[in-house]
């Protein structure tokens, strides 16, 4: 029987990356933003009103995130 794998993740680094950032290098720019917020229309599917939206802003995390171990499908 195959040994299950486990892998921790590094929050810290998880929690530095920007999606505003990710979404770009992906070719996807926000439709309209704001102070707090980034429209962009959908990756997953096609649509003429944006309806995925990325907050600008960083709110503390609660719980205990940085516990959790993950293992890949």
């Amino acid at each position: 029987m195959a040994q299950e794998q486990k892998f921790s993740v590094d929050w810290k680094r998880f929690r530095a990356i920007s999606l505003m950032d990710v979404l770009q290098r992906l070719g996807h720019v926000p439709v309209r933003t704001t102070s707090k917020e980034a429209w962009f229309l959908s990756p997953l599917r096609s649509e003429t009103n944006a309806s995925f939206k990325v907050s600008l802003v960083n709110y503390p995390t609660h719980g205990r995130a940085d516990e959790l171990d993950f293992k890949p499908e």
